[in-house]
């Protein structure tokens, strides 16, 4: 109790710890890159309900500077 008689609550770290997943798509195509969006969107939603957040979408280029790979990375709260 607080000395005004008020219940106290001992609060957990405040500090979130993160994991991460960083996920390769492979975007690469003959005339350059083909994106499949439907793909994407089933990946980040299924992704999405495992409580897993998007934080970046990184290309990686070839040596002729045409986008092979979207590198995906998602985040969420640690479990303990």
């Amino acid at each position: 109790m607080s000395t005004a008689g008020m219940p106290t609550v001992r609060l957990t770290d405040p500090t979130p710890r993160w994991e991460y997943r960083v996920a390769s798509l492979d975007v690469s195509g003959f005339f350059g890159p083909h994106v499949q969006l439907d793909d994407i969107d089933t990946y980040l939603n299924q992704a999405g309900n495992e409580g897993w957040e998007l934080v970046a979408v990184t290309p990686v280029t070839r040596g002729e500077g045409t986008t092979s790979q979207l590198l995906i990375t998602l985040k969420r709260i640690r479990q303990a």
